[in-house]
């Protein structure tokens, strides 16, 4: 048997991610859970066809779930989740480019929207996951809006660094230029809430935090 947490798919990883936190049932496709099934993940109900996660799968989703450590302003990082994929915070000195990043930021961006849909039934506001770990996902954001981390081709790019501010993150631009304002309009129309602010040395900055779900937009 395969070890429980290596090789998963995107699809067996997002099933784990939207089992029921109660209950441990599953909601995806039949060969997903029994892909899961094989590996311990998950194990059928005696007289349904329902699935539901095992100890060792709610031990996964929690290891999933669980907040990491987010990199200081300054601190060369890079923003990785679950599938293995590094979203570009603009501190990692560069990153790759040409259509090869840009499909796998596609892709990262479609599993994040599909993980919002499953988890909170919209893809508005930004899920749990996300708010774990929010350099991450504010990274992903504006990578997927078409943005470039510092430092571009063009010199100017994005950085997102860790916030004192509890359940925020610090974006700024670096290099020629001023693109913040496209930074919080896409930002904002990808979930979260910036807000534009000036430091003591006269430079401008962002502060972000997660848009919340009104409970009349909640899961019906």
């Amino acid at each position: 048997m395969p070890h429980p947490s290596s090789g998963l798919s995107d699809a067996q990883r997002r099933a784990v991610l939207a089992a029921d936190p109660d209950t441990g049932r599953l909601s995806a496709a039949a060969v997903t859970c029994a892909a899961l099934r094989t590996r311990g993940l998950a194990y059928r109900h005696a007289r349904s066809p329902a699935h539901y996660l095992t100890e060792a799968g709610r031990a996964l989703r929690s290891r999933l779930l669980a907040p990491v450590e987010e990199p200081g302003a300054g601190t060369p990082a890079v923003a990785a989740d679950p599938s293995g994929f590094a979203a570009a915070t603009g501190q990692e000195g560069g990153v790759p480019t040409g259509p090869g990043r840009q499909r796998e930021v596609a892709a990262a961006w479609a599993a994040l929207l599909q993980i919002r849909g499953l988890l909170q039934g919209g893809t508005d506001c930004p899920a749990e996951w996300e708010r774990s770990r929010p350099v991450h996902a504010a990274a992903l954001a504006l990578e997927a809006a078409g943005l470039p981390p510092a430092p571009s081709a063009r010199g100017g790019g994005y950085r997102v660094a860790a916030s004192p501010q509890p359940d925020a993150v610090r974006v700024s631009w670096s290099g020629p230029g001023d693109r913040l304002n496209d930074c919080a309009a896409a930002l904002s129309a990808r979930g979260w809430q910036p807000t534009r602010h000036t430091d003591r040395s006269g430079a401008a900055f962002l502060l972000v935090s997660p848009r919340r779900r009104s409970p009349s937009r909640g899961r019906r």
